[in-house]
């Protein structure tokens, strides 16, 4: 198991150092939205769009097998996962990438901040 809990980052932690401002990315860093409703995951990834981030997203069971043949610097993991399948996510993300775990709704700005001070 990868020492993924020391890389977990609560969101409320997060947006303690997000200063405000939109950049448009240049490069397109690759996003993992993790979760279990495919409407709430599919406005993040097109939040997420309008900044320049390739964001897609996927179920635990599919993000256990992606994770494993994809590289991503960054996964989001949404408030709908239960503990036992966040725990089960964490354990195959690739060392390097970070995690964000979300434990609320939040506002589309907030998850861009959020974002923004992890993916440089």
């Amino acid at each position: 198991m990868h020492n993924s809990q020391a890389r977990v980052i609560q969101i409320e932690e997060a947006m303690r150092f997000v200063q405000p401002h939109s950049v448009l990315r240049t490069s397109l860093e690759r996003i993992l939205c993790v979760g279990n409703g495919r409407k709430l995951l599919s406005s993040r990834c097109a939040v997420l769009a309008t900044e320049g981030y390739c964001a897609e997203w996927v179920t635990p069971v599919e993000a256990k097998q992606l994770l494993d043949k994809s590289n991503f610097e960054l996964i989001i993991l949404c408030s709908t996962l239960s503990n036992q399948e966040a725990k089960e996510v964490c354990a195959c993300v690739p060392h390097g990438a970070k995690i964000l775990a979300l434990q609320d709704l939040i506002l589309p700005s907030e998850l861009l901040f959020a974002v923004r001070r992890l993916v440089r």
